[in-house]
């Protein structure tokens, strides 16, 4: 194993990795597991993105809500910043997979609680999609889990069509709003409802919050809060309905 990081948590295993840092198995000196997530050094050369990612993360700081990864501890030590997060079973949210219309609600129903916590704390996530949503496998029922909020601004800048995901005012040239969390958060929704064919016979009353979600005017998007409230209170009356 590697030394302790910030005296704190003992690294293990990879985990996984992407653009933004490789994450790995951690242990604290009380045997509690984590994922640490190693921030690519070259990514947080930039003072200010730094301060800027700190005061996020620190607004984050011991955040619980159980559609949340909940974020632990913020290391700097010397060039390495680590989050400390929590170990989620579980793979990322596939969206490929045919879903009956009930859980396509459940699901996005537990992202936008998520994001409502994210933006109560000051916050916009800024990077809504599929990879960042973990689904915990440890019930009965596997729930959503979202993580990597207000991480992805370290990010190179990418053409303006690269990601499927980005509201009209991203790619506009805007920056992350809980608005734009929205919108992302609505394509995540139809891509579920998709399942990985076409998006036939989605039922009128989750189509119209994806009309809601999708809209092009940022204002006529709800906010979190009232998005969860509608979409856990479609998904008993579709749980009749089959793919």
């Amino acid at each position: 194993m590697d030394p302790l990081l910030g005296n704190r948590c003992v690294l293990g295993e990879r985990l996984g990795g992407g653009s933004l840092g490789e994450v790995y198995a951690g242990t604290d000196e009380d045997g509690r597991e984590f994922a640490v997530k190693l921030l690519r050094a070259e990514l947080i050369g930039n003072t200010g993105d730094l301060a800027r990612l700190l005061r996020e993360q620190s607004a984050l700081l011991g955040l619980t809500q159980p559609n949340l990864v909940t974020l632990h501890n913020v290391v700097v030590d010397d060039e390495t910043v680590a989050l400390v997060l929590d170990r989620v079973p579980g793979g990322a949210l596939s969206t490929t997979t045919a879903r009956p219309p009930a859980e396509v609600a459940r699901i996005a129903a537990g992202i936008a609680a998520a994001l409502a916590t994210v933006h109560d704390a000051g916050v916009a996530h800024g990077d809504v999609k599929p990879a960042n949503v973990l689904m915990d496998g440890s019930g009965a029922v596997p729930s959503p889990r979202l993580t990597d909020a207000g991480v992805s601004r370290l990010a190179p800048p990418s053409p303006p069509t690269a990601s499927m995901y980005s509201a009209p005012e991203i790619l506009a040239g805007g920056g992350p709003t809980p608005a734009t969390d929205l919108y992302s958060l609505g394509v995540v929704t139809y891509e579920l409802c998709r399942g990985g064919g076409f998006a036939r016979d989605i039922p009128d009353a989750l189509r119209d919050v994806l009309r809601l979600l999708l809209s092009t005017d940022p204002s006529a998007r709800p906010a979190a809060e009232r998005i969860a409230a509608a979409l856990a209170a479609l998904a008993p009356p579709l749980t009749h309905l089959s793919r």
